[in-house]
């Protein structure tokens, strides 16, 4: 699958990605470890319960894979003010799919 050219989301660069590879590095850097952005020791546990609880996906009805583990993720997004009580299981394809739009 080839992305067509598009601007970078910070400098405005034509790239082919959502940002260009100087921007990309940076913005990796201030992102923050997953720590600190909150899905430390006790997320991860939460995650793997459920998930073997649950065993598939709340959106296609896929179970694990290899190429396509299941994932906890926020029904509304933590961006836009999710919280950890409000998560659903989804696989990693419907996951990335989503984004950071509510479900």
């Amino acid at each position: 699958m080839t992305l067509l050219p598009r601007p970078c989301l910070d400098c405005g660069r034509v790239t082919h990605g959502s940002r260009c590879p100087a921007c990309a590095s940076k913005h990796e850097r201030n992102r923050g470890n997953s720590t600190a952005r909150g899905y430390g020791t006790n997320w991860r546990a939460k995650s793997e319960r459920i998930t073997r609880q649950v065993g598939r996906c709340e959106r296609c009805g896929v179970t694990h894979t290899a190429d396509n583990p299941l994932t906890l993720d926020h029904v509304v997004p933590k961006s836009r003010g999710g919280t950890a009580e409000q998560v659903q299981v989804l696989c990693r394809k419907c996951n990335s799919h989503k984004g950071a739009n509510a479900a």
